[in-house]
């Protein structure tokens, strides 16, 4: 009589678990999702190279938009190159990304 009861009681336990769970998972088969963009607030930079030429595009041989002084100041408008260009910069050799920026004045 214990395990007719027993038995009776998990196969009703067990059959309102499964109806539950088919009535709170019911996930759809496709998630649409509305994608924003974000807007990132510039970066304030400093410039810690006396000489620094600022290109118009990121490449060596781009016309120069303006020298930089040690410690002038720019904003780091949130954007890089994915490849790395070979500087010298004080007597070391380094791979950087070109990084977009702006000066204080506009350029």
């Amino acid at each position: 009589m214990r395990k007719t009861l027993f038995i009776t009681f998990l196969t009703i336990l067990l059959w309102s678990c499964k109806e539950n769970k088919e009535d709170n998972f019911d996930v759809p088969t496709t998630v649409t999702a509305e994608i924003k963009e974000i807007p990132v607030e510039p970066q304030l930079a400093i410039v810690n190279v006396d000489q620094l030429r600022m290109r118009n595009l990121p490449d060596l041989s781009s016309s120069i938009i303006v020298e930089l002084s040690e410690g002038d100041t720019l904003y780091y408008l949130n954007q890089r190159t994915l490849e790395t260009t070979e500087l010298i910069l004080r007597e070391q050799t380094i791979n950087a990304p070109w990084l977009k920026v702006r000066t204080t004045n506009g350029l």
